[in-house]
């Protein structure tokens, strides 16, 4: 450049600056969420995805549970043992906020008990991972019915809202697991 005439020079820095400028906006506005991997150890748990509110747009659009049901039978689900952690990464920014509920579900992805017994579950996002322990859902003690109460036998749905800016959109997980309380290991 220091062979160039200062219109050039100018002209040439302009257009930096605007390919800079269009590059910071393409990561800032996102096409659609990051994609979303759920574990269990080495086991991998089925996700959805729904955008609730994207680049303007509202979205009408199915629930993830029954969206997620309706692809699984209750033995295509992975079974989760209560007590062991459940990873979340995503591949892209971490959202701005997270609420993470869990739920027990029928077989039809439909809130077992009603959105009363949905209980909140606190993480946070650090270098785009978030893990949290499975601990007993408080709704799985009110069935009457006890095979709900055999290992494995408990659905469980997981939805994890998440917010960037003004985009929102909500991320379904679906496990099985066990009724009440965790079981102390035996001991010697």
């Amino acid at each position: 450049m220091k062979n160039q005439s200062p219109g050039k020079r100018a002209i040439a820095t302009f257009f930096s600056v605007v390919l800079l400028f269009c590059f910071v906006l393409s990561a800032c506005v996102q096409d659609s969420p990051p994609e979303m991997v759920v574990k269990s150890g080495s086991m991998d748990i089925p996700t959805s995805v729904g955008l609730n509110k994207w680049n303007g747009g509202v979205v009408d659009r199915e629930d993830n549970f029954k969206v997620l049901m309706k692809e699984k039978t209750r033995t295509d689900l992975p079974y989760i043992k209560v007590g062991e952690i459940i990873s979340i990464e995503l591949d892209g920014t971490a959202p701005d906020s997270v609420i993470l509920t869990d739920s027990v579900l029928n077989e039809n992805g439909g809130n077992k008990y009603g959105d009363v017994t949905t209980e909140d579950i606190q993480i946070t996002f650090k270098n785009r991972k978030a893990e949290f322990e499975l601990k007993t859902n408080m709704a799985s003690l009110l069935s009457s019915n006890s095979e709900d109460y055999l290992p494995g036998n408990l659905i469980r749905g997981f939805k994890m809202t998440c917010k960037w800016a003004e985009n929102e959109c909500e991320y379904a997980f679906i496990i099985r697991s066990d009724a009440g309380f965790a079981r102390e290991k035996d001991t010697i």
